[in-house]
């Protein structure tokens, strides 16, 4: 389960942390990678066919960090929702390592 944390860095200003668990993100990545294994037309492999180990060698970062930013914002408005905070700009992301998660 995805916590987020709200801690004030000013007066208009507050910083939300949001945690992951790897059952968060998972299931998403995994079925994005079935579904561009799909679409996917890589020479030497039958439209469909294509080994997910292949496909998570070659775009698997890249899928893998959409899902999670996806996952974040989910859970981020989520929270602003229950919490019945009013914002008047998007949240901005922080730099983040996706390096230290694991997808495999």
């Amino acid at each position: 389960m995805a916590t987020v944390t709200r801690s004030s860095i000013g007066q208009l200003h507050d910083r939300l942390t949001v945690t992951l668990d790897k059952k968060d993100y998972l299931p998403s990545f995994e079925k994005s990678v079935k579904d561009y294994g799909r679409k996917a037309n890589i020479p030497g492999f039958r439209k469909g066919m294509v080994p997910t180990g292949l496909i998570k060698k070659m775009v698997g970062p890249s899928l893998f960090t959409d899902e999670v930013l996806k996952t974040v914002d989910r859970e981020l408005i989520g929270w602003l929702q229950t919490e019945k905070i009013e914002i008047f700009a998007q949240p901005l992301p922080l730099e983040a390592d996706f390096n230290q998660l694991d997808f495999n």
